[in-house]
């Protein structure tokens, strides 16, 4: 069966409904469409959220109920309307607010180490989220507000994100958070300790790498920063000076205006604001620091290791070896296998997994863990699954599959896990799993709906053990595997507990009792607590020695995790009831805000209505404009909510053409397949055929290099419908993804007078005006191992784009073009360098009577080439230079220098058929006294490019630099305006 026939049949197919593809009941858009959707809207809020989980949703009600009327003296009284989608199909512990559309999503699903702390994750969440919809609602003020109502949500996100950096949305909503609960991170040990040990280390970076973050070294997010510089603000300038600031800045009345904002009610400007928040964290924590008399500990892992590296989750092999999950700035999560000495052998690396939820467990000769597992078309549907294997990594057996199952722990014979398992509806329960089979044995029954987290079996395997939290407040608990009872074995209270580990009819624990998280002991029976280590920054994950004498555990440096080990003989017995938090740094907050507002939040049962996601489908949010030389347009951008349907519709203009023309395309994901279509008109286009190429007459070569010389120029219309098929194929480290579309096109084709302007010898090509049946097909496959902070490109990545155009159902203008490109990474002679090889074919040829817009990637140097076949290999080795970490300013800050090396080779070929057809090409020519011969042609290049990683105005990343290129094939009789010697800018990434 030809293609021009397969191209007829797949028309048929679109424009009928009833197809077999499009009538099966796929899911839709981001979250399947066999979920059914209610909602809740009411003059605050509209929340959209699947059934089953109604519960959830009224709580959430009342809550930003309670927040919309209350608490606003820190950000301004300006508040309105946002929806609020409840996603409970993934397992991704985030949630956001957007812009265009405005709207927000919760991910229902806790994290194992819940990161706000001990409160109900849901609460937490929303109080920080909703603080984010205030700051926005309150940005609409001054010209902010008047060039968002004009140009829509995109220009109002860019305006508000430019006054207001993210350190500062986040840090206000992480101060809110804490503030406004018992909670929050801003109580929490964890999140005080990296910017703790930084400083404390004689660590002192400047605001602009703080700001801007490093590559070099590891610096503690914006959420950590913001927290300490918003927080200093308001316990020296008053509970008001961000509302303050907030309203000036959004005005633009000074060019960086947060900065001038801030110098106006503080005195400061933004870097004067973080020295001296620093310097008064400093005064604190060094003072504390002195106080802290360090346990006794053996050293495994390096003191100081060569770069901010991560020792985390030790389990014990024997006495003197352990397995350890290792990362660093230059390497993944990774197994390794250590030994007293501190030598370190290198096993296996595990899939992806969000690293709040990263346990390990080890029996024997296995292991036991979890990766996150992705859905074959849904953006919005993953899964926590269970992988079991060889502590070398063979072995490796997937014990569940599309489970939402956390934190698994073999029993001590290695015959049943004991795992968290959460449900889409929000349940949580304790399992024990068969590791052959992956069948669940068994469910301890849970009716307060406690969260469970870091389960484990005691020794005996007759209990499991289990941090447990309700009424925002955490546990241990003991759960009888044969009668299923559970019992405390520590009160329920503020303090953040994680990681217990039984042994000996004790359980083993870090907590956060004394404002530093260290590891404590309490006997299951005597619920009598000891104290066993005293660690300046912060002790987690503990494992007892198979003997019952050592500990091993994760111990906090300003150089990361660093694993450490303790006799158990030298542990003592503590009250917690009389230990105190050394953290209070929080605490004019509280008294501002007036603390805790769980209850105060109401119990109103709202009305619940169903929610159709046609509602809202056409939701134009922005007016955009695209100055991009020689193209300028703009367009009016359209996508709903439920990012089921995007599309615009504009306008643009060509400079160099002096013509321009009007465009609509639109995207439909609420089926399996992606339905998209467009239309262009008055599309105006040029192909410069045969632009400086050769023909023999009577031993006389003649060569045409004007730019028109034998051109062609015409108009085109456009409409498009098409469909593309996403697969979402990731597995274990590899990011992978497979795309399939066809796409029937129309052309209605319109040819002006083409030739030699300046001679007036024009060529009518009108005779071949009207409309040209095309389709499109296109295959596009990318494999990528994930990366490390300082590596340039993936050690292991492949892509594939085949692509086939073809016209059918025409005889006047008909045309085919047929494009392979594909990249293959692989490792450098360093880990953080990349050597990468590239191959590209096309086939096109130029005596077709239509051409095709040609999306060929050239030897880097060269335009396009004349050709009916070309193909193309390419060599890149890459490598970091160095890290200047320099400042021009509040302009820019550099924070890498790469070096690209490349070779390019192209072979040109063009048959004599096509040359011989240009008489019938340029209409009514006689050509025929010319001779025509085969060419093949080669096109070498070779040069480098430096590239910088650069954050312009503190606000956007940019990675951007120059191209030289030698171009070793340019024949300057032929083109005796051609250089060797080319210089490029070029910019390969430019966002937030």
């Amino acid at each position: 069966m030809s293609l021009r026939l397969i191209s007829f049949a797949f028309v048929l197919f679109l424009f009928f409904p009833k197809s077999p593809l499009l009538s099966q009941t796929y899911p839709l858009g981001l979250t399947p469409s066999k979920l059914k959707w209610r909602q809740i809207n009411n003059n605050d809020v509209q929340i959209v959220f699947p059934e089953g989980i109604e519960d959830r949703a009224q709580r959430i009600a009342n809550l930003v109920a309670y927040l919309k009327h209350n608490n606003l003296e820190s950000v301004g009284d300006k508040t309105g309307k946002v929806t609020i989608v409840l996603q409970n199909q993934t397992i991704t512990p985030n949630a956001f607010v957007a812009l265009s559309p405005f709207r927000s999503e919760l991910y229902l699903t806790p994290p194992q180490f819940n990161f706000l702390g001990t409160g109900d994750w849901l609460d937490l969440l929303t109080t920080h989220e909703y603080r984010h919809v205030l700051q926005t609602t309150n940005a609409k003020k001054g010209f902010t507000k008047v060039a968002s109502l004009v140009l829509g949500e995109n220009t109002l996100a860019f305006l508000r994100r430019l006054a207001l950096p993210r350190w500062y949305l986040e840090g206000d909503a992480v101060g809110t958070e804490t503030a406004l609960s018992n909670s929050g991170r801003g109580r929490l040990p964890h999140f005080n300790m990296e910017y703790r040990a930084m400083r404390v280390s004689g660590l002192d970076y400047s605001y602009e790498k703080a700001s801007a973050n490093s590559i070099k070294n590891f610096v503690p997010n914006h959420y950590n920063l913001g927290y300490y510089m918003t927080t200093f603000a308001r316990r020296k300038y008053g509970e008001d000076i961000w509302q303050r600031t907030l309203d000036n800045s959004v005005r633009y009345k000074w060019f960086f205006p947060l900065s001038s904002s801030l110098k106006k009610y503080t005195g400061y400007r933004t870097p004067q604001l973080y020295k001296a928040a620093m310097s008064e964290l400093d005064s604190i924590w060094k003072v504390q620091d002195q106080q802290i008399e360090e346990s006794k500990y053996t050293q495994i892992s390096p003191a100081e290791p060569k770069k901010y590296s991560q020792y985390r989750n030790p389990q014990y092999i024997d006495e003197d070896t352990w397995v350890v999950e290792k990362t660093s700035l230059d390497q993944i999560r990774t197994y390794f296998k250590i030994d007293r000495t501190g030598k370190e052998e290198k096993l296996f690396a595990p899939g992806f997994n969000y690293r709040f939820n990263n346990t390990l467990s080890a029996t024997d000769d296995k292991l036991v863990w979890t990766e996150t597992t992705f859905d074959l078309r849904w953006g919005a549907k993953d899964f926590s699954i269970i992988k079991t294997g060889n502590i070398d990594g063979d072995n490796q057996v997937k014990v569940s599959s599309k489970s939402k199952l956390f934190a698994p722990s073999f029993s001590p014979d290695g015959t049943k896990i004991v795992a968290v398992q959460t449900t889409e509806e929000q349940t949580y329960a304790l399992v024990i799993i068969e590791p052959n089979t992956g069948l669940i044995t068994q469910k301890f029954p849970n009716p307060d709906n406690v969260f469970f987290s870091f389960p484990r079996f005691t020794d005996d395997g007759k209990g499991i053990v289990a941090i447990a939290q309700h009424d925002q407040k955490q546990a241990i608990v003991l759960v009888d595997v044969e009668t299923e009872s559970i019992k405390t074995v520590t009160d329920y209270a503020y303090a953040q507990l994680s990681n217990p580990f039984p042994k000996n009819g004790k359980v083993y624990y870090s907590a956060a009792y004394t404002g530093i998280n260290n590891i404590f002991a309490v006997d299951i029976n005597s619920k009598e607590i000891t104290q066993i280590t005293s660690s300046r920054f912060g002790a987690f994950q503990p494992a007892v020695s198979p003997s019952g004498s050592k500990l091993v555990y994760s111990d906090y440096t300003a150089l990361g995790y660093s694993l450490r080990e303790v006799s158990l003989a030298d542990s003592k017995s503590v009250n917690t009831e009389n230990l105190s938090s050394i953290i209070d740094y929080y605490k004019p907050l509280v008294e501002q805000e007036g603390g805790s507002i769980e209850d105060e939040i109401g119990s109103r049962v709202f009305e619940t209505k169903k929610f159709h996601k046609t509602s809202g489908l056409f939701n134009p949010h922005s007016l955009q404009a695209f100055p991009y030389h020689p193209n300028y347009s703009a367009e009016i951008q359209v996508e709903n909510k439920f990012q089921t349907l995007s599309g615009s519709v504009g306008y643009s203009y060509n400079v160099n053409e002096n013509t321009g023309g009007f465009y609509a395309d639109f995207t439909y994901a609420q089926f399996f397949p992606v339905i998209e279509g467009s239309v262009m008109f008055n599309n105006d286009r040029s192909r410069n055929a045969f632009f400086s190429y050769g023909f023999e007459r009577n031993d006389t070569t003649f060569y045409y290099s004007e730019p028109f010389a034998f051109g062609k120029e015409w108009k085109e219309d456009e409409y498009s419908l098409g469909v593309t098929l996403p697969f979402n194929l990731t597995k274990g480290n590899y990011l992978t993804s497979l795309r399939l579309s066809g796409h029937y096109s129309l052309f209605n084709v319109s040819y002006k007078n083409v030739g030699k302007p300046e001679d007036g010898n024009f060529i009518n090509l009108s005779i071949r005006d009207g409309y040209v049946n095309a389709m499109d097909y296109r295959l596009r496959f990318s494999r990528s191992r994930i990366t490390a902070q300082q590596q340039i490109n993936p050690r292991f990545a492949q892509t594939l784009d085949v692509r086939y155009r073809t016209t059918f159902i025409t005889n006047k203008n008909q045309g085919d073009v047929f494009t392979a490109i594909s990249y293959f990474y692989f490792p450098g002679l360093w880990r953080t360098h990349s050597f990468n090889i590239g191959a590209a074919y096309q086939n096109e040829g130029i005596d077709e009577t239509y051409q095709f817009r040609d999306n060929f990637s050239y030897p880097r140097g060269y335009s396009s080439i004349p050709h009916d076949e070309i193909n193309k290999f390419s060599v890149n080795y890459a490598l970091p230079l160095f890290y200047p970490e320099a400042a021009v300013g509040p302009l820019a800050f550099f924070q890498r220098v790469k070096l690209n090396a490349f070779f390019d080779v192209a072979t040109a070929k063009t048959n004599a058929r096509s040359l011989a057809a240009l008489p019938y090409l340029l209409g009514n020519v006689n050509l025929s006294e010319f001779s025509y011969p085969e060419t093949t042609n080669t096109f070498k290049s070779f040069g480098a490019e430096l590239t910088f990683d650069v954050r312009f105005l503190r606000l956007l990343d940019a990675n951007f630099g120059v191209r030289y290129s030698y171009l070793m094939d340019v024949d300057k009789t032929l083109n005796p305006s051609r250089n060797q010697h080319q210089i490029d800018f070029i910019l390969l990434s430019l966002g937030g």
